[in-house]
């Protein structure tokens, strides 16, 4: 049973029309009739909604037969839905999601790896200042320009972890952005 044949029997057994339905999910009767013939997917956000109001998981809404009582012997990998092996809508809408997801998911970590090599590489410029500081008060002495302080211990471990760090953050986001790319093209 497709996806669009579950909404159309469970809308039915409820005892509402595809307005009330469509009122209580927010989207237009059309939206719920393009469902119910499978021209269309609900989002993921509509399913949730779905499997709310119906009082079922999204489990038994998405899948094509109903699993087994017991627990099953082993769990379905999770590489079938990447393979493409899934074919129904539901399947295919999930593992979409999850490419999605990955993308999206090493965009913003390397993005937030990146602020941070960037919050690193100030607090380095601010230790050379310190350094800087602690030479002319402390020992009382004179340097003429803080890049002398960029080649004395331990500034320049503290300048390679954080290029490090900012290069990390732009390969992350490079794999998202050629992750997101490629699933646009597929």
């Amino acid at each position: 049973m497709t996806l669009g044949q579950k909404i159309q029997q469970l809308r039915k057994a409820s005892g509402i029309s595809q307005e009330q339905l469509a009122e209580q999910l927010h989207v237009s009767r059309q939206s719920v009739s393009k469902w119910e013939l499978d021209d269309a997917v609900p989002e993921l956000s509509k399913i949730i909604l779905l499997s709310d109001l119906f009082a079922i998981t999204i489990d038994e809404l998405l899948r094509d037969s109903p699993r087994n009582a017991g627990p099953s012997p082993e769990p379905e990998a999770p590489a079938s839905h990447s393979a493409g092996t899934n074919t129904s809508p539901g399947g295919m809408l999930l593992s979409q999601l999850a490419r999605i997801n990955t993308s999206h998911q090493e965009i913003l970590t390397g993005f937030k790896t990146m602020i941070l090599g960037l919050f690193l590489l100030v607090v380095d410029f601010l230790l050379c200042w310190v350094y800087q500081l602690k030479e002319q008060i402390i020992d009382n002495a004179w340097m003429p320009d803080i890049t002398f302080y960029f080649s004395k211990q331990p500034m320049p471990v503290f300048f390679f972890l954080t290029a490090l760090v900012i290069a990390a953050g732009l390969i992350l986001m490079g794999f998202g952005f050629v992750g997101r790319y490629m699933e646009s093209r597929s």
